[in-house]
């Protein structure tokens, strides 16, 4: 039996291409796995004020910042605050009102209250599609080959995350 360093002996050892390919292989792994966990970050779900017609409504909320806004929702109306809540007085919230800048998919497309279940599947969905490609990944490879499966995949994972990152709504 040979060894395995004798081996890497016979082939020209460890160089620069080696390092080159490991490299390319691994950073093009590295977006994917952060695309994998971007419902992880973006569906952080920011402080929002419940938008009634008293004291806030549309109008006001031109000539105040977040502070102010964040002041009044605090103290609420008849000492019931409309500060992350979903209702004030009996009566849902309709439109919220997101403080700071970050722009997350709950912020963008009101994903709360109601609509709250649908961070959990937008996961569930991404991750059931991560099943099927490793399903259909495993034939294609051996079909097609791995090299041009996988080139294949990255290609596909690249173009689905650009639709992605310009959808319009949820369900896209």
């Amino acid at each position: 039996m040979v060894a395995i360093e004798l081996i890497f002996d016979e082939i020209g050892g460890f160089h620069l291409f080696q390092l080159v390919m490991i490299l390319w292989v691994y950073s093009i792994k590295f977006m994917i796995a952060w695309s994998m966990m971007l419902m992880s970050f973006g569906g952080y779900t920011p402080d929002y004020a419940c938008m009634i017609d008293e004291p806030l409504n549309q109008t006001s909320l031109k000539y105040m910042n977040d502070s102010q806004i964040r002041h009044y929702a605090e103290i609420g109306v008849n000492n019931e605050p409309f500060l992350n809540v979903c209702d004030v007085n009996g009566t849902d919230c309709s439109q919220f009102h997101f403080f700071g800048v970050k722009r997350t998919v709950i912020s963008e497309w009101n994903l709360l209250c109601d609509m709250r279940w649908m961070k959990a599947s937008i996961t569930s969905i991404q991750f059931g599609g991560v099943l099927a490609g490793s399903i259909i990944g495993g034939q294609s490879g051996d079909y097609f080959g791995r090299k041009n499966t996988l080139y294949g995949s990255y290609l596909l994972h690249t173009v689905l995350n650009v639709i992605s990152a310009y959808s319009v709504s949820w369900q896209m």
